[in-house]
């Protein structure tokens, strides 16, 4: 499982908050790109 498919998961499954995302972001674990897409995603979700 890469990086981005466990953020991915901890994310969708509300262990991750929008905050921690960012903080991914600023430690390059995601790109800006890949941090837009998952919060697309979880508000298609809901």
């Amino acid at each position: 499982m890469t990086k981005f498919e466990k953020i991915r998961a901890y994310y969708l499954a509300g262990l991750w908050s929008y905050g921690r995302l960012k903080d991914a972001v600023l430690k390059k674990w995601l790109t800006q790109e890949e941090m837009e897409s998952l919060v697309k995603e979880k508000e298609a979700m809901q």
